[in-house]
């Protein structure tokens, strides 16, 4: 990479550990910002979650005697 005449060995390899870390830094962070992405999108789309359930799977009572919509809060 660098010519001898301008730095050594031991500077070149502690230049490409520098450079190592910082881009696995770089891929850290980044990834852990796509994954905080996802989990939000989750969450706002389990929010929004509306579940059509047919009348025999809910309890029984006059307020479950038709099909009815269920939403999901707080999942």
């Amino acid at each position: 990479m660098f010519p001898r005449s301008i730095v050594s060995g031991q500077t070149a390899a502690t230049l490409w550990l520098l450079a190592g870390l910082l881009i696995g830094s770089l891929i850290g962070s980044l990834t852990r910002l796509l994954i905080n992405q996802i989990i939000n999108c989750e969450r706002a789309l389990l929010k929004n979650l509306v579940i059509v359930a047919p009348s025999e799977y809910l309890p029984e009572g006059p307020d479950f005697s038709e099909p009815a919509i269920v939403k999901l809060v707080n999942t």
